[in-house]
């Protein structure tokens, strides 16, 4: 088996290059059986192969199935070759991604701190590893709404990225296109805009126009537009992008939802309340089943179908779910998150009309 992780690896490249998650994967449950029954249930290649089945599993938006495959892959790591080595890193920062996923950002920014403390003193401040963990503690800084916080850790993670790996390689765009989703959250979106448009031009170029990364730029792109007014420019790239996402991810997967739940309130704005609702009410269904009754994203579906319920007219049932929203929000986010100082706002709106 010497060796063996290494190739399949090179071997099942080109599927996640396709975005063929759900064969991939399953090539990864038999070699992982091969694997722990060749070299028992504690080797390194065993925890290899352990972390590359979550993260075919985790692109699927099986959260739930990853997570005990990365902490157990982190455990033997951590045993195999102690706390300050790169697999026990990387298994680290894939542990926190989970949690971040599920909404537990708390969990992730303690993980993420964790791995970037260990990263710089082990393998110094302008390692690949460095800007892998600076870059996912941004984005958990964001989510929980310390956008000042955020910023420096995500431009230090791009410039070592770029200046280490190149500025066309898959993980600096991903940064790329991070740093420009956090600039439009910001409300900066000359800035963003051209990240967003620099991310999207390579990642057409080198995954394709039908690959769900492509589908990521495609989406960001979209708010960027919307948010400067051209819903008209709009519209199309979030079909699209939605569309990518069907096809290649599922029409239950989290980032399929994302985009239903964005297309939707741009429908909302521009006045097609008849083709948002059943947008809404889909985006919501998919978060309750996938991620949860409580996940702050489940809480944003609520408060869009709550919005739209009440230009609709429907103002009991409205205030309902803006009440049920921004329970979630204050109990996830807590009370002074942007998010849940929005739906406060919403509900406000809800009891006054």
């Amino acid at each position: 088996m010497e060796g063996y992780v290494d190739w399949l690896r090179r071997a099942t490249a080109p599927l996640n290059h396709g975005a063929y998650y759900a064969p991939a994967a399953a090539i990864w449950r038999e070699a992982v059986t091969a694997i722990e029954n060749a070299l028992g249930p504690k080797h390194a290649d065993t925890a290899m192969g352990l972390n590359c089945l979550a993260n075919q599993l985790r692109d699927q938006g099986d959260y739930a199935a990853a997570k005990p495959l990365y902490e157990r892959a982190f455990a033997i790591s951590e045993e195999v070759f102690g706390t300050e080595d790169r697999m026990t890193v990387w298994c680290l920062n894939n542990i926190a991604s989970i949690f971040s996923a599920q909404g537990d950002f708390a969990g992730a920014k303690a993980l993420y701190e964790r791995a970037l403390t260990i990263s710089e003193r082990a393998f110094g401040s302008e390692d690949p590893l460095t800007a892998l963990s600076l870059g996912n503690l941004s984005g958990v800084l964001e989510a929980k709404g310390d956008y000042a916080a955020a910023k420096p850790l995500c431009e230090r993670a791009l410039a070592i990225s770029e200046k280490l790996l190149g500025a066309d390689k898959a993980f600096t765009l991903q940064i790329l296109n991070n740093l420009s989703h956090l600039l439009h959250t910001m409300g900066d979106y000359a800035a963003a805009k051209p990240l967003c448009e620099r991310a999207l031009a390579i990642r057409e170029k080198t995954l394709g126009q039908e690959h769900p990364e492509t589908a990521e730029s495609l989406h960001n792109l979209a708010m960027i537009l919307k948010a400067q007014g051209d819903l008209v420019a709009a519209k199309p790239l979030y079909e699209r992008a939605l569309a990518i996402r069907e096809n290649k991810l599922g029409a239950e997967h989290p980032h399929t939802a994302l985009n239903l739940s964005d297309l939707s309130h741009l429908l909302q704005v521009m006045g097609d309340y008849a083709a948002a609702k059943p947008l809404c009410e889909r985006a919501l269904a998919i978060r309750e089943k996938v991620l949860g009754l409580e996940h702050p994203h489940t809480a944003t579906s609520l408060n869009n179908l709550s919005a739209l319920l009440r230009a609709q007219g429907e103002y009991v049932a409205a205030k309902a779910l803006c009440e049920r929203a921004l329970a979630i929000c204050e109990n996830k986010l807590g009370a002074e998150h942007p998010t849940t100082t929005i739906i406060r706002e919403n509900l406000k709106k809800c009891c006054s009309t």
